[in-house]
C-alpha cells in the first residue's frame, strides 16, 4: 500500500461533519487519506476548537506541507461560500478530492467531478453527470442521465430525476424532488420537501408541492447577480 493523502476539509459546521464520518467510513474500508484537520478561513474564532474530536487548524497559512501534498474536499453547504473557497484552495495547488461513501450507489456509466463528496447511501444513476464540488449528501439521488452543475448542493433525502438538468451554484433542500426533465437554472433554489414540476429560473427560489417561484424582488440579492 502507497503512503496517505493528506487530506483537509473546508468549514468546520454541519455539512464538514459529515464529510469527516464519510471519510472515516473510507479510511476504514481501506486506509486512504491522512485527514490533517479542518481550514476555516471565514470563523478565525473557530482555530484551535476540535469538531468530531478533530482540529481546526485556522486558515490557509495553518498548512505548512507543500501543496503538493495536500488534498481537499468542501463541507461548506452554502454554494457560493464553496465556491469562493474551493477556488482559493485550488490557488494554492491543493488537490481536490473526490470522496465518495462506501455505501454509494454509482453507476459505472455516470461521471463525477473532482471534489466532490458522495455521501452515505446515495445515488448516481446511469449517464448521470455530476459536476466539480458538488456535495450530494446522505440518501440522496440523482437520476439517469441527468446533470448537476459545478459546486451544487444536494442536502439529504433529495431527489433529481432522469434526465433533469440542475445548473451551477443550485441548492436544494432536504427531501425535495426535481421531476422527470426538469431544469433548474444556475443559482436556482429548491425548498426543503418541495417539489419542483416546472423549469426554474437562474438565480430563483421555489417553495411548495407543487413548487411555486418567489417573485424576483424576494430574491436574495447574491443571487440575484450572477
Amino acid at each position: 500500500m502507497g503512503s496517505m493523502k493528506k487530506l483537509v476539509i473546508l468549514g468546520s459546521g454541519g455539512h464538514a461533519k459529515e464529510i469527516v464520518s464519510a471519510l472515516d467510513d473510507i479510511n476504514a474500508r481501506e486506509p486512504a487519506f491522512d485527514f490533517l484537520g479542518f481550514i476555516d478561513p471565514g470563523s478565525p474564532e473557530r482555530k484551535g476548537q476540535r469538531v468530531c474530536g478533530r482540529p481546526v487548524l485556522g486558515g490557509y497559512e495553518a498548512v505548512s506541507q507543500p501543496a503538493s501534498e495536500i488534498g481537499f474536499c468542501c463541507g461548506i453547504g452554502d454554494p457560493f461560500a464553496r465556491m469562493k473557497e474551493c477556488l482559493a484552495a485550488e490557488q494554492l495547488g491543493w488537490e481536490p478530492a473526490t470522496l465518495i461513501h462506501p455505501t454509494a450507489s454509482i453507476a459505472p456509466s455516470s461521471r463525477i467531478g473532482g471534489g466532490t463528496f458522495i455521501g452515505m447511501g446515495s445515488i448516481v444513476g446511469a449517464d448521470a453527470t455530476v459536476g466539480v464540488h458538488c456535495s450530494v449528501n446522505v440518501h440522496a439521488a440523482v437520476g439517469h442521465d441527468s446533470s448537476l452543475g459545478d459546486y451544487a448542493v444536494v442536502s439529504p433525502g433529495a431527489m433529481i430525476l432522469g434526465g433533469a438538468e440542475v445548473g451551477d451554484l443550485v441548492l436544494i433542500g432536504a427531501n425535495a424532488v426535481v421531476h422527470v426533465g426538469r431544469k433548474m437554472g444556475k443559482a436556482a433554489v429548491l425548498g426543503a420537501a418541495s417539489f419542483l414540476v416546472e423549469d426554474l429560473a437562474p438565480g430563483r427560489t421555489a417553495l411548495g408541492n407543487p413548487a411555486r417561484a418567489f417573485p424576483a424582488s424576494l430574491a436574495s440579492s447574491k443571487r440575484e447577480k450572477i
